[in-house]
């Protein structure tokens, strides 16, 4: 009886994904065509480049890059050199990290928007009734509640350029400058593609 009851509840949560529209999403590297290969969600795909290596990992529909650093020497990514070309075709800016000697940075496409949270709990008051078999008498209460959902914070000075929305199955261009530091600057070139699984 209890598998049974167990069952009805898988079938009906995956009737209401399907019937919500979930969607898992992975990606592909398109671009270096050297490098080219599939981006899971259980695993990283590991792609070393000289001097650095990097892990990617689809997390929640986004492109999550850890870029590792080997080198005894710092090497700083140059946020105002380096850009995204989101799939709508609007270039945005990425921000200057510095990747210490035997450290990663991580980079999520497209970036998360920040989320605030209440700072304590909230209090409310409540009235309710009801009947009761005690002595015939109706009886009422009052409750004290705590809400701790989050509230969602929106940047909006940047006039939608920092943040945007991966939609659909599509492509983004990455340009990653960096300059190591005693040494010359290279940069990384990357075309990923966002595919529906």
């Amino acid at each position: 009886m209890a598998s049974m009851k167990h069952g009805t509840r898988v079938c009906c949560m995956a009737l209401l994904c399907l019937a919500s529209g979930c969607a898992t999403y992975e990606f592909d590297i398109l671009q270096p065509n050297d490098r080219r290969a599939h981006i899971g969600r259980k695993t990283d795909t590991v792609v070393p480049t000289e001097p650095l290596q990097y892990r990617f990992r689809a997390v929640d529909g986004r492109l999550v890059m850890r870029i590792y650093n080997s080198t005894p020497d710092a090497i700083q990514l140059l946020g105002e050199r380096s850009y995204v070309v989101a799939p709508d075709g609007q270039s945005r800016p990425m921000r200057s990290m510095t990747i210490a000697p035997g450290s990663f940075i991580k980079v999520i496409l497209p970036p998360v928007r920040p989320v605030s949270y209440r700072s304590g709990p909230r209090f409310g008051i409540g009235v309710g009734g009801g009947i009761g078999r005690r002595h015939g008498d109706g009886f009422g209460g009052v409750g004290v509640g705590y809400d701790s959902d989050p509230v969602y914070a929106y940047t909006e000075d940047d006039g939608g350029v920092t943040y945007w929305d991966w939609d659909g199955q599509s492509e983004a261009r990455v340009k990653l400058v960096y300059q190591r530091a005693g040494g010359n600057g290279f940069e990384e070139e990357w075309v990923f593609a966002r595919k529906k699984m």
